[in-house]
């Protein structure tokens, strides 16, 4: 009975630790931040009075709080754009880790391959759905290694006057340093590479470096 009456206490105890509010500021607690740590907490026994430790181990990651929207800029050796993409937590969320599913739609318009001299104009427009890893390196920086599979749809017009639409798709891999504030809403910051294989009749193989701006609700 007296076992029973101590980890009774001792569920209590931990569950009014780990659903602290956030601070004043909003900006998250530490035991939050401190993802995937241990930690003790001291625990007093009702029925010998004595300080008992017990260590417990926090799993919450906090991306679970929030999604995010960006908008990156894109200057790649075969050509540049602009991109708006759409992160929501679905596919793996533990520890320092979160693998949240992406939604992007791009616009590529400045091309410089030699292929692309051969029309007179050309653009390319696609969505990529895929995945992005977060993994939390310090309090509000991430690494991040993306995957995604463009699809979409190519216009060019040759210097005849002929229009030629191609729907394409291929592979889209990125890696990058996310800043990110330490609340529940905030700014994102990130800088990275990209490298991309279409099969694009302009620009089939791209790759470079992006810059992104984003904020997280």
């Amino acid at each position: 009975m007296r076992k029973l009456l101590f980890w009774i206490s001792a569920l209590i105890v931990s569950a009014s630790a780990v659903g602290q509010a956030p601070a004043p500021n909003g900006e998250l607690p530490d035991s939050l931040l401190n993802i995937g740590g241990r930690r003790s907490t001291k625990l007093v026994s009702p029925i010998t009075g004595k300080p008992q430790i017990k260590s417990t181990t926090e799993y919450l990651s906090y991306y679970n709080l929030d999604e995010m929207a960006t908008v990156s800029a894109i200057m790649g050796n075969s050509a540049r754009g602009w991109s708006a993409t759409y992160f929501v937590h679905g596919l793996y969320s533990w520890g320092r880790m979160a693998i949240p599913l992406t939604f992007s739609a791009d616009f590529i318009e400045d091309f410089y391959t030699q292929r692309a001299k051969l029309y007179q104009t050309s653009s390319t427009y696609y969505v990529k759905v895929g995945a992005e890893a977060f993994y939390a390196i310090k309090k509000r920086l991430w690494l991040n290694l993306g995957a995604q599979i463009p699809l979409g749809n190519e216009k060019l017009a040759n210097w005849q006057g002929d229009n030629v639409s191609t729907v394409i798709f291929g592979i889209y891999l990125s890696q990058s340093i996310r800043y990110m504030a330490a609340r529940y809403e905030g700014f994102s910051f990130g800088v990275g590479l990209f490298q991309q294989r279409t099969s694009s009749k302009v620009i089939s193989e791209n790759y470079g470096v992006k810059v992104e701006l984003g904020y997280k609700f």
